[in-house]
């Protein structure tokens, strides 16, 4: 995913290597971080997260990243914050990448309609 942050447009990288990186940067299991995306504990992990994959798509495409998260929490306030459109974007499309409605035990069956 694309995010405008910091005056540009920065890669995003989301899906399973991505989620292998934030449980051994963070050393948490899968458990541990979504239960610590509820509530207000939300307003400081998703700019982490935000922070962790785009430093990720930097590594996966062998790019220099040289920004400190401080930067990534600025460039956040300055796009909005936690509800601003960039990480709306982001919590949107991790969900998404999951497949699966994090607010649920397991992942929900789409009902069929008519056309």
């Amino acid at each position: 995913v694309e995010l405008d942050l910091g005056g540009k447009k920065r890669g995003a990288k989301l899906g399973i290597g991505y989620l292998r990186h934030v449980t051994e940067v963070k050393k948490i299991s899968l458990d541990e971080l979504f239960k610590s995306i509820e509530g207000l504990n939300a307003l400081l992990l998703i700019p982490e997260l935000i922070y962790l994959s785009l430093s990720y798509n930097a590594s996966r495409k062998k790019e220099k990243f040289e920004y400190t998260s401080d930067d990534v929490f600025d460039w956040i306030d300055d796009a909005g914050g936690v509800k601003g459109d960039s990480c709306q974007t982001f919590i949107n499309t991790f969900t998404e990448s999951l497949g699966a409605d994090l607010g649920k035990d397991s992942p929900q069956k789409k009902v069929a309609t008519k056309k």
